[in-house]
């Protein structure tokens, strides 16, 4: 299973777009979170994480097709599907 996955700003170095293979079915966006940490290690985890709330940073967008993953019924654990899009933008601020 194939998911694109793409990073946005200070997260394209990072994350430079890429399908990403799943071995098996029944992967999750949390899934897909911790293999990136496992691939890319810390400044993946500490720009995504926050490891003090538990879960992701608040000011880190992250959306599948297009759905931000908070407004989706199971959040973290949403299973992703075969060609699914996964976006990660890092906190954006303006004045």
């Amino acid at each position: 299973m194939f998911i694109q996955v793409t990073g946005y700003l200070t997260f394209r170095k990072l994350i430079p777009a890429r399908r990403m293979e799943f071995p098996e079915q029944g992967a999750t966006l949390h899934s897909l979170l911790a293999a990136l940490v496992e691939e890319i290690g810390e400044p993946f985890q500490a720009g995504v994480f926050d490891e003090m709330r538990g879960g992701l940073q608040k000011s880190v967008a992250v959306l599948i097709n297009g759905h931000h993953y908070t407004h989706l019924p199971t959040g973290l654990e949403t299973p992703l599907q075969e060609g699914d899009q996964v976006a990660i933008f890092p906190p954006i601020a303006g004045g």
